[in-house]
């Protein structure tokens, strides 16, 4: 499914930019539109093969925590119906997130990650990211 005058591979960095934009201003009723409802994510702990409502549940959290948060995609690179891509994530813990009280302190994380998409959703990802850097920027456990 292309869009006229737009390339499969166009279409899906699309996909893409949707996704940051959609964080970036909170809007999750337009971010969960761009996965498919037989989403399979393939991401560290509980999130291990996780479905739609299970990843949704996450970002959910993750903004309350983090609220303001700012997503930036720093490389994309399209092959087929694939999309690897990488990302800075920025934001101040207000809330609770994984078990951690609010600290009220700045993180910045970076992650990789690899979408497929079909009929311009995605129906699967691959995420790989910086867990250890995340809980030491919290203060969950000492930087050294």
């Amino acid at each position: 499914m292309t869009t006229r005058g737009q390339s499969a591979q166009e279409q899906n960095k699309e996909v893409l930019r949707k996704l940051a934009e959609s964080l970036n201003k909170g809007d999750l009723k337009a971010h969960e539109a761009l996965y498919s409802p037989n989403l399979v994510y393939h991401g560290l702990g509980e999130l291990a093969n996780a479905n739609r409502k299970t990843w949704m549940d996450f970002v959910t959290a993750m903004l309350k925590s983090f609220p303001g948060a700012t997503l930036t995609v720093d490389d994309l690179m399209v092959e087929g119906d694939k999309v690897a891509y990488r990302m800075t994530v920025r934001g101040t813990q207000k809330g609770e997130f994984m078990g951690i009280p609010a600290t009220n302190k700045s993180l910045t994380i970076r992650t990789m990650r690899i979408v497929r998409i079909s009929g311009g959703k995605i129906v699967e990802e691959w995420e790989n990211f910086d867990a250890l850097g995340m809980l030491q920027q919290l203060g969950a456990i000492p930087a050294h």
